[in-house]
Parts: C-alpha cells; structure tokens; sequence
C-alpha cells in the first residue's frame, strides 16, 4: 500500500493493485458519509469495429437499472452514473453500510443482469424522449459533425434511434466482457475508515479478469489543421434558436509534446477563463443580446474540443462577435478576471475534496490522463499569466467550426 499526499491539500490517498490489476485507491475523510467509485476505463468513444456505438450507454443503463436503483435505495445507498468518452462510473454513497451496495454492484458487472426484452424495453425508453429533436442538443451534435472527418468523437455519447437498432444482447455481452474487468478498472473509496482496513476489503474483492481476445480497433485518420465544414444550418421546431461555436484542438501527442501536463492544467479553468468568467467575452454578449447556454471541454484518445453555445435571434452577430474574440483570446483576459477565477477554483476544489461522494468522482474523472487530482490542482493553480496565455495564443488559429439550429418559421 503506498500513500500519497500531492498537491498538500488535505487530501492524501492510499493505493495499491487488485489480483485481477485492477487499482485501488482509497481517500480518508473524517465525514458521516462513505462513497465509492467504480470505474470502467471504457466510455462512448467508439474503438473496435465488431462492437457498435452506443453500447457503452445502454450497458451503463442496464447495470444501473430503475430497479436495482429502487433494491440500493432500501439499503439507504444513493447510486449515480456518469458516462464520458473515455469512461463510464458507478458511484454509490451511504450514511450506512456501502459495502453491501459495493458488492450487489460488482455482481451486475460481472455477470449479465439483462435480457433481450430488458434492452428492448429500454429503447422505447430511449426514443420517446425524443433528446435529438432537441434543438440545444441538435446544434451542439452538430457542431461536432462539422469539426472532424473521421474521428469517433464526433458522434457524441449518445446513440441515435438507428444506432440503437444494431445493439443487441450479444453485442452487449461481448463489450461487457471485454471492457468491465480488471485489467479496466478502478475503485475509489472515500470515508472514515483506517486504511489498511479498506485496502484488505478492496483487495479481497472478486473482480472479473480481463479476457485474452485481442480487439480490431476502428482505423482512421483524422485531418488537424482544418475542419470537415465551417459552417451549417439546421431548420428545427422550436421557438428559440442555439448557436453553437466549435475549436478544434491538435491531437494529443501534439499538444503533450508542446505543453507537457500544462495542457491539462489549462484544461482545468479553460471554460471559465475563456466564457463563463469573463468581463470582456460577457459584455460583448451583452452587446449583441445574446445568452450564454453553455460550454463544453471534451476529450476522447487524441481528441478534444472547447464548445460555446449561445441563445438569440442575430445568428450573424453571434459569429462576427465569436470569430472575432476567438481570434484573439489571449488578449481577451483581464488580470482582475485571472486571478479571481483562479481564486475561485482553489476554493471550489478544497470543497469538493472534503466530501467523499464528490472527492471519488473527482479522482475518477482525472484518472484517464494520468494525473493524480491533488497534483493537477495545485499546478494548475500556480499557472502563470504568462503561461495561460502562451497556449492560448496558439489557440487563435485553431481550426473552427459554427452550427445554427434555427427556430421554426411558425415562431419567426
């Protein structure tokens, strides 16, 4: 068992590997509360041709189904699910005992806890809520078709109505087995227990060994230094209109080669620093009479993109002001803007590590890039000026991409 205190904020770890290599790492808290984490080193990213897309969302689905969730529940036991690109995580957090839901969950992962008629079922579920008629969902989805030729993330974590048609038990059966063992997981375990106590329980867990088979990963070459269109239009029904702006980042190994683990040190504030926070991008919203609705950092293998949408009727004005600030983002930052945001991130993150059921799906959400959570936030809050704007400067002549879901001529 080794332990780990990076970053000095309070918040040491113990880790250690499971027989099936699996990792453990447990996270005292002195709090009422205990949570854990299971973490699936497979999201919606697509990788291996024989397998189609979206089984990583109906698997989540299935594991995690209304009943069992209503089974934990009278066990006082609070279960979430959270799906990403590169992962998929079942959290369970109790007053009580959460070792029992712990082991009924690693069950259902083990084991196929579904039927034909159960993912059936849930694709009913699935169509009635009609999420790609949205026109929010639509130009965002959208926006992501523009920015790459081939690479997967361009579909999204959801699967579409004809996506769904090729997932069957089979299909899910073969991804279970190949994604939900050892070899692919983490656990991450949080509250006021000695830690060689949880470490003997972790270690003396039956995970499922990884299988032998070796995967045919989907092959294809993504182009970096332009975008697959620049701009589209999608008539919608509705009666508001989403303008959703795109930036295409260089691959990974790129950026990595450039930056280092500075990359995602930027990563951490970026959407804040950029949007969110930011008197110069807000006012110039204000200017135009536009809404900021969201913005969005996502990674997958080499990729990522930073999304902004906004809500208004000009869709013109929308892009000059976007095309225009987004040609110069480093100089589009305030220093009473920097240092507040940063101030703000410290003290938010010092609040999430305090609490298990947040400070386990922190360390989840980290894990896929290799950095442990403590040391990525207390670099990236000694960022300098200096350095945050370097990368941003390069960031100007990133390739973008713009998708304007428009209201219906009804509400015109």
């Amino acid at each position: 068992m080794i332990k780990k205190d990076l970053g000095h904020l309070n918040c040491p770890f113990y880790m250690e590997d499971h027989s099936s290599k699996a990792k453990l790492y447990f996270i005292p808290k002195d709090h009422s509360m205990t949570s854990v984490s299971v973490y699936i080193g497979q999201g919606a990213y697509q990788l291996e041709e024989k397998i189609p897309f979206g089984c990583a969302y109906y698997l989540m689905k299935l594991i995690a189904s209304p009943s069992f969730d209503q089974e934990l529940k009278k066990d006082g036991i609070y279960l979430e699910t959270h799906l990403d690109y590169s992962y998929t995580t079942f959290t369970l957090s109790s007053l009580g005992d959460v070792k029992v839901g712990l082991e009924k969950l690693l069950k259902r992962i083990q084991k196929v806890c579904y039927e034909e008629k159960d993912i059936t079922a849930l694709k009913e579920k699935e169509k009635k809520k009609q999420i790609f008629e949205d026109p929010l969902f639509q130009s965002q989805r959208g926006c992501a078709l523009l920015l790459y030729y081939e690479s997967p993330i361009r579909y999204g974590i959801l699967p579409s109505d004809e996506k769904s048609l090729f997932i069957h038990l089979s299909s899910l059966k073969r991804f279970q087995e190949k994604y939900y063992n050892g070899k692919n997981m983490a656990i991450f375990y949080s509250g006021r227990e000695k830690a060689s106590d949880v470490m003997d329980y972790l270690k003396n867990l039956r995970l499922p060994n990884a299988t032998s088979e070796e995967e045919k990963c989907i092959d294809y070459q993504e182009v970096y230094l332009s975008v697959r269109k620049d701009y589209d239009t999608i008539d919608t029904d509705s009666d508001v209109s989403y303008l959703t702006y795109g930036i295409k980042m260089p691959p990974r190994q790129t950026l990595y080669q450039s930056f280092g683990q500075m990359t995602f040190y930027v990563y951490e504030t970026m959407e804040n620093i950029l949007f969110k926070k930011n008197s110069i991008f807000l006012e110039k919203l204000h200017e135009i009479r536009a809404n900021l609705v969201s913005t969005k950092l996502a990674q997958a293998g080499e990729d990522a993109y930073l999304m902004v949408t906004l809500q208004g009727n000009n869709h013109h004005d929308m892009i000059t002001m976007l095309t225009t600030y987004c040609s110069k983002l480093d100089k589009n930052i305030l220093t009473k803007d920097y240092q507040t945001t940063f101030q703000e991130y410290y003290a938010d993150c010092l609040k999430l590590l305090s609490i298990p059921s947040s400070v386990v799906k922190r360390f989840a959400y980290d894990y896929p890039n290799h950095v442990p959570t403590t040391e990525l936030i207390a670099n990236a809050y000694k960022m300098t000026t200096k350095d945050y704007k370097r990368i941003l400067e390069l960031m100007n002549a990133y390739p973008k991409s713009v998708c304007f879901a428009r209201k219906g001529e009804q509400h015109a």
